[in-house]
């Protein structure tokens, strides 16, 4: 049998590896250290595969002083790399931390405050803030079911999808281009669109370059093959307005024009790109014989392109 003095020894060893064990959350230490925040209070830790790389990333919410902060660290050689780090000066208010799936092994976060305020992150950037209309609104995130990487996220009775680059109001009847790529690499640039709605037949999708405003064109964008359902129209061209008239673009588009475009079918377009900035994106299509716009309404979310249409910008 153990004696005694041995057994108290035995469980104190045991006490201290206990508490020696390695934290399975980044310490408070670590991310002052990253972040040069002095952490007063850690509000949550959460786990979570943020990018398409396979390690799980660290999302914390901290407190320091009067200002607040989301910050996502990767494991990086036996300790933590800072990915990004949004600080806000808002109250944590019945704060809720949701994350949702976009495929690829990338994720958003929805950080819900209780002041009113929903900001939309990834381990990159803020996509979106959204101003609630009170403390009560209803959200939720469902799944899509014949889109297991594709949610709706759902304010009271309205409905957003995100488009590739932000999320858009949505109904379940509509048209609904997804960005699927937007690659900016010279010769080998290239830009892709799923129809992720319903079937529309004579589709015009319209991508304008506005920062290409007073620029050669040629030296930013151009077609590389002759493919007959596009067109660039560069800066000057005499456009249409939408309510009449037409009037010189001041800066150039891509018109992409199909016949039909059925549910998640593809539009590829190769072209040359290089520094091209912001882009807007809204389409003119045909369903059951009614002409419809995309976006269908206009929204904070939305601003008036040259051509008078309301397009997102990216």
């Amino acid at each position: 049998m153990m004696s005694a003095g041995r057994a108290a020894l035995f469980l104190l060893t045991l006490f201290v590896l206990a508490n020696c064990k390695k934290s399975p959350h980044i310490t408070a230490n670590e991310i002052t250290r990253l972040t040069q925040l002095k952490v007063d209070s850690i509000f949550t830790e959460k786990k979570i595969q943020m990018n398409e790389s396979p390690s799980l990333e660290e999302v914390t919410i901290v407190t320091s002083g009067s200002e607040n902060a989301v910050a996502i660290f990767t494991p990086h050689e036996k300790s933590y790399q800072l990915l990004r780090l949004q600080k806000f000066s808002n109250p944590l208010v019945d704060a809720k931390l949701i994350f949702i799936s976009q495929g690829n092994g990338h994720s958003q976060g929805l950080l819900m405050l209780g002041n009113k305020r929903l900001i939309v992150f990834d381990d990159t950037k803020v996509w979106q803030i959204f101003e609630l209309k009170s403390e009560s609104d209803k959200i939720q995130v469902t799944k899509l079911a014949e889109k297991p990487n594709d949610e709706v996220l759902q304010i009271q009775d309205q409905k957003f999808r995100f488009n590739g680059f932000s999320w858009v109001e949505w109904a379940d009847d509509e048209f609904f281009p997804y960005l699927d790529t937007f690659e900016i690499n010279g010769e080998n640039s290239r830009i892709e669109f799923t129809n992720r709605g319903m079937f529309a037949t004579r589709i015009i999708l319209t991508i304008g370059f506005p920062d290409l405003k007073g620029k050669n064109i040629s030296a930013f964008l151009k077609l590389t093959k002759n493919i007959p359902n596009a067109k660039l129209y560069p800066a000057g061209f005499l456009a249409h307005k939408k309510g009449g008239g037409s009037a010189p673009l001041a800066y150039p588009i891509i018109e992409i024009t199909k016949d039909s475009l059925g549910h998640n079918a593809r539009i590829k377009l190769p072209l040359f790109m290089h520094d091209v900035g912001k882009i807007s994106l809204r389409a003119v299509y045909s369903q059951r014989g009614t002409l419809n716009q995309w976006p269908a309404k206009a929204s904070h979310l939305t601003q008036v392109d040259q051509q008078n249409y309301d397009a997102f910008w990216h």
